[in-house]
């Protein structure tokens, strides 16, 4: 939505306070963003669910999300790591895109784009 206004990604963070990498599904918008005050709204919607949560919502200076995260040391007492990882990531991608899809047919007038 208007470039880089809203934006969601995927990824991982190396440096941790535990020492394990963190995989997180974020979903980010800038300061000073065209319809930041709805799009707050719905970050502090989302970020209601069960393992998620939000970040900057009341400083309209700051970034602001609202992400789901993981450390890389849960994964470690799974016996398929991998599939464990997959499982986060697929399941995390799902809930934001149920929520983004909400958002987008009760906001019709944001102009919306896909990264694609």
């Amino acid at each position: 939505m208007h470039g880089w206004d809203l934006f969601s990604y995927v990824g991982y963070r190396l440096r941790t306070s535990d020492g394990y990498p963190l995989a997180y599904v974020n979903l980010q918008i800038q300061p000073g963003a065209v319809g930041r005050e709805v799009s707050v709204a719905a970050m502090r919607k989302i970020g209601q669910r069960d393992g998620w949560e939000s970040y900057g919502l009341e400083d309209s200076r700051a970034w602001a999300g609202a992400r789901r995260t993981m450390s890389l040391a849960a994964v470690l007492r799974e016996e398929d790591h991998v599939a464990a990882l997959k499982s986060f990531f697929v399941e995390s991608i799902r809930q934001l895109r149920e929520e983004l899809t909400t958002f987008k047919k009760e906001r019709p007038e944001l102009l919306w784009k896909s990264g694609k």
